[in-house]
């Protein structure tokens, strides 16, 4: 039975650092649309395309991040 508990605990650590991975990622996406939508209000189009590529990057690594943790969440 302990090592049914230790086995679920394991599972609740990875899922507790999964989520805090992820929410700090949708943070620095949101902060990067924000300023992308902000520089093309501004018509600061260069600014603007360096913060849609951050953006583009953050959600590669959502991904990523999503793909190799799908097992955790089963």
């Amino acid at each position: 039975m302990f090592d049914e508990f230790e086995k679920l605990h394991k599972i609740l650590e990875e899922r507790e650092k999964a989520r805090e991975e992820l929410i700090s990622l949708s943070r620095e996406l949101r902060i990067n649309s924000t300023k992308a939508i902000s520089a093309t209000h501004s018509e600061e189009s260069e600014k603007a395309r360096n913060f849609i590529e951050k953006a583009e990057k953050t959600i590669g690594r959502i991904t990523e991040y999503k793909n190799t943790l799908s097992s955790t969440f089963r």
